[in-house]
């Protein structure tokens, strides 16, 4: 009998196991493959409070980002405090920056307004050319997504409290006086406590709601062959497409003028959910993207046309040494209509953890943490 049974080995579930082993339970991982592989290891691995609206978003996002870098130096990771430089290069997404810093961001963003030749300094990758200024959020942090999961998996071993059980496919939840068993095509496992964080395939074993379940959407993104001699890009990236993208924006005002301008000059972007954004990990490739197209059965193909629109726009506004890719992919998750986090108990001692969209890697040490204040006595 275990403690606590987790059910996924992505972030959200590895930040639940962290907890649990931490707290002295013995806990078990049950992954369905080798290890992470789906949307936890298939993005930019931003931490980024900037896109987050105040409230519980931001808090949880404020919280896991300082989580973050104390794992960092546990399970000896990289872990690059270098923040998020939103640049402008047309004056109604400049106007937007303004009101957002002015009437919104502090506190707690911790933002700056910076001109063209501020922004120029401190990005190298950013692209002179129509250059009007932009927006620098000091909290934001960027790590490896594959290098981190593997590391925090690899710190998990260490607890002799904790089992991880791979290549273990979960058939459906018995709850009992005694807690839960866990049926799956390795056997029983019981637990007093199960938490499932199954990522965009919860409906293989939830029935919910169709109102009520969340989304599932596929996005696109491409990475460049490393940058030549160790070229340094500057913080992440994003434009004033991210704004119409990020619930951070919601309240500028100003924002309406850049939606009807991209509308009009630019409605393929709209249509694609393309915001784009560019980070450097330590191996000195450039990760960019992405695209968000929602939908209960995503096709499982790369629409080249998408990577196109993505490459043409990033090549706007952005310079880089070499844009010769190296790799492209799809990943897909799920959203919950309501909030970041759809947290639901479909049966006694068993708790639903998904819908977190694009917010799991700057959400989930958090939610594990409130988790465990409601629910571990």
């Amino acid at each position: 009998m275990f403690d606590l049974i987790i059910v996924g080995g992505g972030i959200a579930g590895l930040a639940f196991a962290l907890k649990g082993c931490e707290a002295g339970k013995k806990v078990l991982i049950i992954e369905k493959n080798e290890g992470p592989n789906e949307a936890s290891i298939r993005n930019f691995g931003m931490v980024l409070p900037l896109g987050m609206p105040k409230g519980s978003a931001l808090n949880r996002a404020m919280k896991s980002k300082e989580v973050w870098k104390h794992y960092a130096k546990k399970a000896k990771f990289w872990a690059n405090e270098c923040g998020m430089l939103m640049v402008a290069h047309h004056d109604d997404e400049m106007a937007a920056m303004e009101e957002f810093h002015t009437d919104i961001s502090l506190p707690p963003y911790q933002t700056r307004l910076l001109n063209a030749e501020q922004a120029k300094v401190l990005s190298p990758g950013v692209n002179p050319k129509g250059l009007r200024g932009a927006l620098f959020s000091q909290t934001d942090v960027l790590i490896n997504p594959q290098q981190a999961l593997t590391q925090l998996t690899q710190y998990l071993y260490g607890f002799e409290n904790s089992q991880l059980q791979y290549n273990t496919l979960v058939s459906h939840f018995e709850s009992n006086d005694k807690g839960v068993k866990v049926v799956t095509n390795k056997g029983v496992f019981e637990g007093r406590q199960v938490v499932c964080c199954p990522g965009h395939q919860f409906a293989s074993l939830f029935d919910l709601e169709a109102d009520q379940a969340p989304t599932v959407c596929k996005l696109q993104m491409v990475r460049t062959l490393k940058q030549t001699q160790n070229w340094a890009f500057g913080p992440m990236m994003s434009t004033g497409l991210s704004m119409l993208h990020y619930p951070a924006f919601d309240q500028v005002k100003s924002l309406q003028a850049v939606r009807n301008r991209v509308e009009q000059d630019h409605p393929e972007l709209i249509q694609y959910g393309i915001h784009l954004l560019a980070a450097q990990h330590q191996t000195g490739e450039i990760t960019l993207g992405d695209s968000h197209e929602y939908g209960n059965t995503p096709s499982p193909f790369i629409n080249q046309r998408i990577n196109q629109l993505i490459l043409e726009y990033a090549q706007k506004v952005m310079t880089l040494p070499s844009w010769e890719l190296k790799e492209q992919w799809i990943g897909i998750y799920s959203k919950a209509k309501t909030d970041h986090v759809y947290w639901e108990q479909p049966q006694d001692n068993l708790f639903l953890i998904t819908g977190l969209g694009g917010t799991g890697m700057s959400t989930s040490f958090a939610i594990a943490e409130e988790w465990f204040k409601e629910h571990q006595h």
